[in-house]
């Protein structure tokens, strides 16, 4: 297939192909951006590009041995690590020293019949400080004909000694066109079955993020956009008791939670874009423009984006196991106080 066949990020591309034309390849990548924009697909591309047997000028063919070996993840010269949760009950996965000392010790024998051995190491940014440091010294003297590639969403993770070890690419969210079309292919392929309606709401829905333009629940959560609004709209300190008992509720309902919250974060970037230029062309909730632009005009741009800045922020709480309800009753009350 060869890069050609990868949607969407072609700055990306343009910077590893002519690497690869060029043959100065870094020892070690650092692919960074929002999840699900194509970090890993590229980096399977990347893979198969340099063990291809008859490399095409976009990429590996994706016909010969060693291509189709990666492509089912069966090369003994191609490693791919990815974090794990500790128990099924934990709600944080992670990349611990144990899998990172055995990829170690994979890559320091000679490799089997590839021109490069390479590791892929997804979700980075989740290795715990041991993993982090052992890695630290595999990439100060890293073994010959190597490459590592390292996908992070959050790299200020990373131990900044890590980063300056890589060369950093950006990918950014995926253009909704972009989306539309892998989604239609999707279909096409008989994978997914929507309408043409649907498939434009999911893309639009999507910020530029295939798995979240496929989730399951994006329609289901897209029919509490009203409560939401009204959450917005209403929320100060003369009903308390209404917010903590609203707190309450979304707590238990821990699946939806952050689907819930980015819902939230959706409207408030909508009515931001109307208060500061009334542009309807970029908001994500076109459907909703009259009932966005009503509430536009009660808030000022300060408190909406105060409002923003709290639900990101209680995104990322919640990714450390952070009381449910202390937090969404913690975000709340900032938005009190920014009305």
């Amino acid at each position: 297939m060869g890069f050609y066949g990868v949607l969407g990020q072609e700055r990306p591309q343009q910077i590893i192909l002519q690497a690869l034309a060029n043959e100065k390849l870094p020892h070690a990548y650092l692919f960074y951006g929002e999840d699900s924009v194509g970090k890993k697909k590229i980096a399977w591309e990347l893979v198969k590009a340099l063990n291809c047997e008859a490399r095409e000028e976009q990429g590996a063919c994706g016909r010969c041995g060693p291509c189709l070996k990666i492509e089912k993840n069966q090369h003994p010269d191609v490693h791919f690590l990815e974090p794990k949760k500790s128990s099924p009950t934990a709600r944080m996965s992670s990349i611990k020293i144990e899998p990172l000392r055995e990829l170690q010790q994979r890559l320091s024998f000679q490799s089997y019949e590839g021109h490069y051995k390479a590791a892929i190491i997804d979700g980075a940014d989740l290795m715990n400080p041991q993993a982090a440091n052992s890695f630290l010294k595999t990439l100060e003297e890293p073994p010959a004909r190597t490459i590592f590639i390292l996908i992070a969403s959050n790299p200020h993770n990373l131990l900044p000694t890590i980063v300056s070890r890589c060369q950093g690419i950006r990918f950014l969210p995926l253009s909704p066109g972009d989306v539309r079309q892998i989604i239609a292919q999707q279909v096409e392929q008989g994978n997914l079955e929507i309408d043409e309606g649907e498939l434009e709401l999911r893309a639009l829905r999507s910020g530029g993020r295939i798995e979240a333009a496929l989730d399951e629940d994006l329609l289901r959560i897209c029919e509490r956009r009203g409560e939401f609004l009204n959450l917005i709209q209403n929320v100060s300190f003369d009903h308390m008791s209404k917010i903590f008992e609203w707190c309450k509720v979304v707590a238990k309902q821990t699946d939806d939670l952050p689907a819930c919250l980015r819902e939230i974060a959706h409207l408030l970037r909508d009515l931001a874009i109307l208060k500061s230029c009334g542009e309807t062309g970029a908001i994500v909730n076109a459907d909703m423009r009259d009932e966005l632009l009503a509430v536009a005009e009660t808030k000022s741009l300060e408190t909406l984006l105060r409002m923003f800045q709290s639900v990101s922020k209680t995104l990322f709480d919640l990714k450390f196991n952070f009381n449910v309800q202390l937090a969404l009753e913690s975000m709340l009350i900032d938005f009190c106080e920014a009305a």
